[in-house]
């Protein structure tokens, strides 16, 4: 069999090129493919998105463009997602939501289309639409995580906070150690104030998971508002089972902050905003530095006149 005309073993050296972080010898290969297979709706697609892997907006934009084209001469359900899925990498959000909505006219039951259009209704804050897809989910697949966490967060935007509590629940009656599960449930209970059901959360999931990072941290927090320095033994923790929660550096350096620790306190923050840029949603990072160093400065200058 001729290598160059076999398109199985095109896709399958390009893949092996991808899995080894190789992308631009994967493109090569994809490229060369497409001297021999022009309309090749794989090739296509994997070039639009290790252009976008790669940064080069431009031409993942005109491979998604082309893969548009193609898609447009075939109205199987396959060929629509893959338009949708295109046009919402270019940003039509409108052709997209159109396309997914042709793949329920043939099948109102195809459950990566309702998953689409309910992360569209999400997008636009239509959160009772985008939960009216994830429900039609739902009647097929009572346990589908996602669609739980999705409808959750909806929930919890719309301000319905006990159905949103269910959906989380729900989730870790499936999955007990479910972390993101876990982060959205204490994310709600310290919006509503809910202190005793928060700690009761945070002592449930250190007994199951304990290694739980975003668990480990509200502890350290629980300890913080008690004025307990062990509050600094669970940051630790935290950062040391993730070394990019920069939450976790954040709070941390509050704490310091208010232990008159002024210099840790500095490094915490830079740290923090190194991993995000946007923690706490600090948006004047000089504005802090600077209050923090006329806090120690202050701090040195009362203890210089008391001694």
């Amino acid at each position: 069999m001729d290598y160059k005309n076999n398109i199985d073993e095109i896709l399958k050296e390009g893949y092996d090129y991808l899995k080894k972080g190789l992308i631009d010898e994967a493109q090569e290969i994809y490229l060369n493919g497409l001297k021999t297979h022009p309309d090749n709706i794989s090739l296509i697609n994997n070039l639009a998105q290790t252009y976008a892997m790669t940064g080069d907006k431009r031409k993942s934009k005109d491979y998604h463009k082309k893969l548009i084209a193609l898609c447009d001469k075939d109205d199987s359900p396959e060929m629509l997602m893959l338009k949708g899925n295109s046009l919402m990498s270019i940003n039509n959000i409108t052709d997209a939501l159109e396309a997914y909505e042709k793949v329920l006219d043939k099948n109102p039951q195809n459950i990566p289309a309702l998953f689409q259009i309910s992360a569209i209704f999400q997008e636009k804050e239509d959160f009772e639409k985008s939960n009216k897809h994830l429900n039609l989910i739902l009647l097929q697949e009572s346990g589908n995580v996602l669609a739980l966490i999705n409808k959750g967060m909806n929930y919890s935007k719309m301000e319905n906070y006990q159905k949103a509590q269910e959906c989380y629940d729900k989730v870790l009656e499936i999955s007990p150690r479910h972390e993101e599960a876990t982060r959205l449930k204490g994310e709600l209970l310290k919006q509503i104030g809910d202190e005793d059901s928060l700690k009761e959360h945070i002592k449930k999931t250190l007994e199951i998971n304990p290694d739980s990072a975003y668990i480990i941290m509200l502890k350290a927090m629980e300890y913080a508002n008690a004025d307990d320095d062990k509050a600094l033994e669970f940051f630790n923790r935290a950062i040391a089972i993730d070394p990019d929660f920069d939450e976790a550096y954040f709070n941390k350096a509050g704490y310091l902050m208010l232990k008159k620790r002024f210099d840790e306190a500095i490094e915490c923050y830079k740290q923090a905003f190194e991993i995000n840029p946007e923690s706490g949603g600090i948006i004047d990072r000089e504005g802090l530095f600077e209050l923090l160093n006329q806090m120690k400065n202050a701090a040195k200058g009362r203890k210089y006149a008391e001694s």
